[in-house]
């Protein structure tokens, strides 16, 4: 019973130790803050950045570098106790894979070693198993050249339907062409030859009289005459058919288009109601008084958030020019709003005629993840921001419906 009593009791033990550990973890991570580091130059023949992140006396490192003058480009590290993670990756796959090579070898001397016990202890069995090897070896060698032939041949009579297929094309494509030539031919002679009998037709026909010509010619004005009345009075006809079943037709076709516009009409009017009820609530919840207080807390929230997270720190200079003086100048006036702030520190060289920049600058900063934890649950927890967050919620769940 002691015994279960001491191991309940070590149980208990390591477990509030754990516990603890995690609760002094939570209270480090909240009240220890993330301070940052950044610096950038970007000067004539050389360009350089880098950022970093630490954390509990640079316990956690974070870092990012970008050098673009030595060639090496953007490199990144993370360092815990300043011992780099990516060199512990390397030197973890370097070490696997040297214990593997040396496993590898380890077997292969293993089985040098017993076959050299074996040669001498047993050398019917070794010239056994050295006779069964070279058998399997030359199997192996058998096996890989009828492969080795099988894909040779495989590939030799894909070679020769290819060239058969090609052969193939080639000879439809001359038949192709024989056979049009010849089409071509037997057409230039058929119209050569119906051109000689109509030459010969016009030669041998007997010259007509004068009064039949203008008879046959007169008949078919008439004819033309008679056609062309015929045609003018069915169109007419079909026209007068159209007219009169258009104006039969019409009043119903103007009632049902009255009809379908008079839907049309009456569901724009209904959801130009909606609409307009919609824009009055929403327009009403941005003018009630709570709405305003989430607008003004937000607000007053964002402000808290942005001058805890802005750098402290801002030290360097900016040489820069857009080639256009007003421009230029106009970007100016904009920065002089962080002079109360880094005025004394940062120094600003407008050039108002050529289009430059250049300039050198190192920040630093701290951030407070219970700072941030605090104005987040600070906001979302108002009551006037809960109304606000069930009102969009309900809204949103109209529009669905």
């Amino acid at each position: 019973m002691a015994i279960l009593f001491a191991i309940l009791r070590t149980i208990l033990t390591v477990l509030l130790i754990i516990l603890a550990l995690i609760l002094i973890l939570i209270l480090l991570i909240l009240f220890v803050p993330f301070r940052y580091r950044a610096m950038g130059v970007k000067e004539p023949g050389q360009t350089e950045a880098a950022a970093v992140i630490t954390w509990l006396l640079h316990m956690l490192t974070v870092e990012v570098r970008y050098d673009l003058g030595s060639g090496t480009g953007l490199t990144k590290d993370i360092r815990i106790f300043g011992i780099s993670l990516f060199k512990v990756k390397a030197w973890l796959d370097e070490r696997k894979k040297s214990k593997a090579e040396k496993e590898k070898e380890q077997r292969r001397r293993e089985k040098r070693e017993k076959l050299e016990r074996m040669k001498t202890e047993d050398p019917e069995r070794y010239e056994r198993l050295k006779a069964e090897a070279r058998a399997r070896k030359l199997e192996e060698k058998r096996r890989q050249e009828e492969e080795r032939q099988k894909l040779e041949e495989e590939a030799r009579k894909k070679r020769e339907e290819e060239e058969a297929r090609l052969e193939e094309e080639r000879i439809r494509q001359e038949e192709a062409q024989k056979a049009a030539e010849e089409e071509t031919e037997t057409i230039e002679v058929r119209a050569e030859i119906k051109a000689d009998e109509k030459t010969a037709t016009v030669s041998k026909a007997p010259k007509e009289e004068l009064s039949v010509r203008i008879k046959r010619f007169i008949q078919k004005i008439l004819h033309a005459l008679y056609k062309g009345v015929v045609k003018i009075i069915s169109t007419l006809i079909k026209m007068f058919i159209r007219l009169i079943s258009m104006i039969w037709y019409l009043p119903g076709k103007i009632m049902k288009k009255a009809a379908g516009v008079g839907r049309q009409i009456d569901q724009f009017l209904k959801k130009l109601g909606q609409l307009s009820r919609k824009a009055g609530d929403i327009f009403d919840f941005l003018l009630d008084e709570k709405t305003q207080a989430v607008l003004a807390l937000l607000k007053k929230q964002i402000g808290r958030l942005i001058r805890h997270i802005i750098p402290r720190k801002l030290i360097g200079y900016a040489n820069f020019g857009l080639g256009d003086p007003y421009i230029t100048g106009r970007i100016l006036a904009g920065a002089c709003v962080f002079y109360p702030l880094y005025g004394k520190t940062f120094r600003l060289e407008p050039d108002f005629d050529e289009l430059v920049f250049n300039g050198k600058a190192e920040l630093k900063g701290r951030i407070y993840i219970f700072y941030l934890l605090f104005i987040a649950l600070s906001t979302i927890l108002n009551k006037n921001t809960k109304y606000v967050i069930n009102y969009i919620k309900s809204f949103n769940k109209e529009d669905s419906e």
